[in-house]
């Protein structure tokens, strides 16, 4: 059966998590797929694991790099693949068997829409699971994320077609190590962004992420990839509060976490992140904020929630952000979906 999907796999010294996430995609169910393993110049067994997979099932292909950026390596992924669609997978993250045909099918009943994510169970460092990662389904709700400073997909959990992220030029090293927003900003250009409202990944959190160990380049790409979004709006430029910027990496891991647990309805969770963060540093609040919310009513919970995220984006989203929804979501009032310009040719509804 000719592959309709191909998956993107970059990984850098990823042995301790790659057999799972290899065999997780070629475990997919109803969908013809190529896994093509970028391996960016690996120093441990990762270059061993992944020969082993490509002997074991010809649908593996491996290139290898010296060591490259990861926007080199991705770009490099999507310029082999020849299928409709392209998926992207994390080394350390892992798809459960019904991800890529549930993905597929949602593009294939909205030709309008040029990439879908999904909902994610979240693991922390230990396995220990901190709740469901729930992701706006679209229109007003993908608008909301962008403007508030969030991914409105999860980037590990995407599928693209293949003709809109060529339409885009595909991913920008300038926009590094905030690639996958500035992806969907050029992307939503053009058509739709959406998610399967169905936890179909598990993304696994840990201190060496990027989200952790360049933070604070991050936020600052984030904010410059958002700018144009927010001015149609006529949101001011988003600002942040400084009081995150001194926060340690084991710091920004545990509070991420305990936060996530909060919002899921983890109380448990939430308070090991949070004891974890004082032990990292001390004299913060937010931890100690954290742990008297896991015990309180959750409506006041969700409070809770919302008042830290406004303080850690420093108000990004001003006077057009509300009270959270029952979700624990911060809705924005006015949204508005992407001008339908791309079509996929020869869809069906």
């Amino acid at each position: 059966m000719k592959p309709e999907v191909t998956v993107v796999l970059p990984v850098w010294n990823g042995a301790p998590y790659l057999r799972e996430a290899i065999a997780s995609v070629l475990d997919q169910r109803g969908v013809a797929l190529r896994l093509i393993v970028i391996d960016n110049g690996s120093t441990d067994a990762t270059p061993d694991i992944a020969a082993e997979a490509a002997a074991r099932d010809a649908r593996v292909h491996i290139v290898r790099l010296a060591q490259r950026n990861l926007v080199d390596a991705l770009n490099i992924g999507v310029s082999m693949a020849e299928t409709p669609l392209i998926a992207r997978m994390d080394a350390d993250d892992s798809s459960y068997p019904d991800r890529l045909a549930e993905q597929v099918a949602y593009l294939d009943r909205h030709p309008s829409c040029v990439a879908v994510g999904c909902n994610a169970e979240v693991v922390d460092e230990d396995g220990d699971f901190l709740g469901v990662w729930r992701m706006p389904h679209r229109g007003p709700s993908i608008t909301a994320a962008l403007v508030n400073a969030r991914a409105p997909i999860i980037h590990p959990t995407l599928v693209v077609r293949r003709e809109a992220l060529v339409a885009i030029g595909g991913y920008r090293a300038e926009a590094y190590p905030a690639e996958d927003i500035d992806l969907f900003v050029r992307l939503r250009e053009i058509g739709d962004l959406a998610n399967v409202q169905q936890a179909l990944f598990r993304h696994r959190r840990h201190r060496a992420a990027t989200s952790v160990v360049e933070r604070t380049a991050q936020r600052a790409r984030t904010d410059k990839a958002i700018m144009g979004e927010r001015a149609r709006l006529g949101l001011p430029a988003p600002r942040r509060s400084h009081a995150e910027t001194r926060l340690r990496r084991g710091a920004v891991y545990h509070l991420g976490c305990a936060r996530l647990a909060l919002r899921a309805g983890r109380p448990s969770m939430a308070r090991k992140h949070a004891r974890a963060t004082l032990s990292v540093q001390p004299l913060l609040a937010l931890p100690y904020a954290l742990i008297v919310a896991s015990v309180l009513p959750k409506r006041v919970q969700r409070v809770g929630v919302w008042l830290y995220r406004r303080q850690s984006l420093g108000s990004t989203a001003n006077e057009h952000t509300t009270a959270p929804t029952n979700s624990g979501r911060i809705d924005m009032t006015p949204g508005g979906t992407a001008p339908h310009r791309f079509q996929q040719k020869n869809s069906t509804a």
